[in-house]
């Protein structure tokens, strides 16, 4: 700026200069024809130079002011662009003081800017380093909830499984109290249900070392549950692992008992191939039975009764010879363990099926001594333990017996309070149908007795209808059976008609036959007897309707039955006289 007003002051004097020159020297100066025009004459040339210089004096004094009062002017302007220029300088001055102290203070910010940069890079990588040990932590964490969770489903089938079980075991409990939906329940089915839970859980458990032992005495416990209802194809001891069980030294008492019970179930069905080898595996591991002489004692009786009855069949005599030994044995345990409920009950049943053997033979006496034993321990169980049912059940039986003889010898006044007392105790052990039909086939005969014969047909009939249910069900139940054939054979005797008298006795005859044939125990005599009885009254009753053929035929089996009985039970007036009337009555026809 301040060079522009140097340039411009030296321009104002050369052109000052310049301008002399032109308009002195120069032929483009102008004529002043105008200014003399007044004058007549033309005046010399140098008069009008000298007329001239006046006025161009004068112009140039006005120029010279003009030019002084715009140096002034400029000169004002030039101080003042100074002063401005110095103002500026000043402030461009301050400007570059500011400037350096803000690069400065941006310089300082600068390297706290790249501390924190640095900070910041470190604490990223700290973040994400942390990120990466929350990611690890998280990620062992899922497979700890995983774990966790497969666990937590591990447990829950077992532990379903456990509470279904528990509520179907109080179910089933419940019911079998409950005098009116009692008999509706299906209790096999909620045992088969019981049974099924308990394996899974089994199966479920065995995945635990920890808690092998409670999977192997739940296999014992399988065992026991599967022998007691005579599902022998499910007993299977050797998968159980005794040793973890704590079963060791209990495992021949266990297994003598549960190829006892199945030994009884086969001889009892006929079964006589699966029952031998049952009762050689009871022989065996009752022979590795350790421990007190009451134990050996009990075991050596157990086993006398499976063989007294595994024979009764083919030797009655025999059969009785082990029933005596077998029963002598309990009796001993007995009063060496008084308040055993196993025993007294095994003592008591022992003592009834010896009854059915000797009554039918020729030791009566001792028949009537088993009797009272029996009783002494019913009477026992009933009054200590009135919760098992054998005791109530064999008082119901002593009592229908009673009744029965009462029926037959004419006393039927005294029937009915032996009825009402049986009916007590079979509602005590929580009900029997064979017990209940054979209390209401008694009032059925009665009935009849006292001419009452449709009502008579009809009770009959109502318990012959129940029992049948109960066979259909239970076909190996030979107490079922033999009851179902003694009503069948009574309802014929009620008929007034033969048709109806032959076609109720030809059906009594056929429950005998297949009793027989499957192996009827202790009432092996029993049912002989029934069967010879029923065979000559359809043998009567054919002839008379004059069909020979069968009349024949069913004198021919009765004399059979009264020959068997003489020849293998001893040679009694009945059977000899049974016998006779049979031969008399085939040469007749």
């Amino acid at each position: 700026m301040k060079d522009q007003h140097v340039d411009e002051n030296t321009s104002n004097q050369t052109g000052e200069n310049d301008w002399w020159h032109k308009y002195v020297d120069s032929s483009e100066l102008p004529q002043q024809e105008e200014v003399v025009e007044d004058q007549p004459l033309e005046d010399p040339w140098w008069r009008k130079v000298l007329d001239f210089r006046p006025t161009k004096l004068q112009l140039i004094s006005a120029a010279g002011i003009t030019v002084v009062v715009s140096a002034a002017s400029i000169i004002i302007s030039l101080a003042s662009d100074v002063s401005s220029l110095e103002a500026l300088v000043a402030e461009q001055s301050h400007f570059k003081s500011e400037l350096e102290e803000r690069t400065s203070q941006l310089h300082a910010r600068g390297e706290e800017i790249d501390q924190l940069n640095s900070l910041l890079a470190t604490e990223k990588r700290l973040v994400a380093a942390k990120q990466q040990e929350l990611e690890k932590r998280q990620s062992l964490f899922e497979k700890h909830k995983l774990a966790a969770e497969s666990e937590i489903d591990h447990w829950k089938r077992p532990m379903s499984k456990l509470l279904g079980t528990l509520t179907d075991v109080y179910s089933m409990k419940l019911a079998s109290k409950d005098p009116i939906y009692g008999e509706f329940e299906n209790k096999e089915e909620v045992s088969r249900r019981v049974q099924q839970s308990w394996e899974e859980l089994a199966q479920d458990l065995s995945y635990y070392e920890e808690y092998r032992k409670e999977e192997a005495l739940l296999r014992v416990r399988l065992l026991e549950s599967y022998a007691a209802e005579k599902k022998w194809s499910q007993v299977k001891p050797e998968e159980i692992d005794w040793k973890s069980a704590g079963k060791e030294a209990e495992k021949p008492m266990i297994l003598a008992k549960t190829y006892y019970s199945m030994a009884m179930h086969y001889l009892s069905t006929g079964n006589q191939a699966d029952g031998q080898k049952s009762l050689d595996l009871c022989r065996k591991y009752a022979a590795e039975v350790k421990g007190d002489e009451v134990k050996l004692a009990y075991t050596r009786a157990m086993l006398d009764l499976l063989k007294g009855r595994q024979i009764v069949a083919e030797d009655p005599a025999g059969s009785l010879k082990y029933f005596k030994s077998a029963i002598a044995g309990l009796d001993k345990v007995v009063v060496k363990v008084p308040s055993s409920v196993m025993v007294r009950s095994e003592f008591a049943k022992a003592c009834r099926d010896g009854v059915m053997l000797s009554m039918e033979g020729n030791d009566a006496a001792w028949g009537e001594e088993l009797q009272k034993q029996a009783k002494q321990n019913a009477s026992w169980l009933v009054k200590h333990h009135p919760e098992v049912k054998l005791p109530h059940l064999m008082y119901a039986e002593l009592d229908i017996a009673e009744a029965e003889e009462c029926v037959r010898s004419g006393r039927e006044d005294e029937v009915e309070p032996l009825l009402k007392r049986a009916e007590k105790s079979i509602k005590a052990a929580g009900g029997d149908v064979v017990l209940e039909s054979s209390v209401e086939g008694v009032r059925a005969f009665i009935a009849w007795n006292k001419g009452y014969l449709t009502k008579a047909k009809q009770e009959m009939q109502s318990e012959i209808n129940k029992v049948s249910k109960l066979v259909s069900r239970e076909p190996a139940n030979i107490e079922a059976r033999y009851r179902l054939s003694a009503l069948l054979w009574e309802l014929s005797s009620m008929h007034t008609d033969r048709e109806g008298a032959l076609k109720d006795g030809h059906a009594a005859a056929e429950q005998l036959r297949i009793l027989l044939k499957a192996g009827a125990g202790a009432r092996e005599a029993s049912v002989r007897r029934m069967a010879a009885l029923v065979l000559s009254d359809l043998g009567h009753l054919s002839a008379e309707k004059g069909d020979k053929t069968i009349a024949k035929q069913c004198f021919g089996e009765a004399k059979q039955h009264w020959g068997y009985l003489r020849d293998k039970w001893g040679d009694c007036a009945e059977y000899r006289e049974g016998e006779a009337w049979c031969s008399y009555k085939l040469r007749r026809l």
